[in-house]
């Protein structure tokens, strides 16, 4: 966990201290349980991004190639899984961010 003390959080092991409230420690210790599941050394979110990826990268070759394209497919599918779960990560983290920088 990146909560250092009572009432100091960090989100990185490298990065900025955050003096926290209660409610922020709340709604912290909410979002936390989802840690594991996005940012861990083997991420279970990477199951639900692949077969979502398989269906977009699926559909996009077929409508570009009007034909299956294993090259293309594996393309697609490789980009669309990165920048989803860049997204998902990016999503996170700002909700972390926008926790801490509201202190109300």
């Amino acid at each position: 966990m990146p909560f250092i003390d009572d009432n100091k959080y960090k989100i990185f092991s490298f990065g900025k201290t955050y003096i926290i409230n209660d409610i922020q420690k709340e709604k912290l210790k909410k979002l936390e349980e989802y840690r594991e599941f996005i940012w861990s050394y083997k991420p279970p979110i990477i199951l639900i991004l692949i077969i979502f990826s398989l269906i977009v990268s699926s559909v996009v070759s077929i409508l570009i190639k009007k034909e299956f394209d294993s090259n293309l497919f594996k393309q697609i599918f490789v980009n669309v899984t990165w920048i989803s779960y860049f997204i998902v990560s990016l999503i996170y983290y700002y909700k972390i961010k926008k926790v801490l920088i509201n202190s109300f």
